[in-house]
């Protein structure tokens, strides 16, 4: 992938599962993540923990970047609350488990690292 990915998640299972796939990914809070996405052509919002203030946040953000960027989010399956927001404002909204299992695609990275 061309570009920055910014993982906005505290989790540190998130993280290793990410750095795994994608080594120079940059890690930040799940909110407050903004000033991080200058570089960035892909955020990746744990919208369990950021929740309708990470989505406000992304979607602020998003049309005043001089680049276009790629926001794919990822919730727990029974939040459809938060599923049905994300997707509202735009973002690529996945459930956990489908996010894990196609993390290297979503991630626009080999997963033969």
């Amino acid at each position: 992938m061309d570009g920055t990915i910014v993982v906005a998640s505290a989790d540190l299972q998130v993280r290793a599962r990410v750095e795994r796939a994608a080594p120079d990914a940059v890690f930040t809070q799940p909110t407050g993540f903004s000033e991080r996405l200058v570089e960035a052509a892909l955020l990746v919002l744990d919208l369990d923990a950021g929740g309708q203030p990470a989505i406000d946040e992304a979607v602020a953000y998003a049309p005043v970047s001089d680049r276009p960027l790629r926001i794919v989010g990822f919730f727990s399956h029974i939040d459809d609350d938060l599923r049905l927001s994300a997707q509202g404002a735009g973002i690529e909204a996945y459930p956990r488990g489908r996010f894990w299992r196609d993390l290297p695609a979503l991630l626009g990275v080999s997963d033969q690292q």
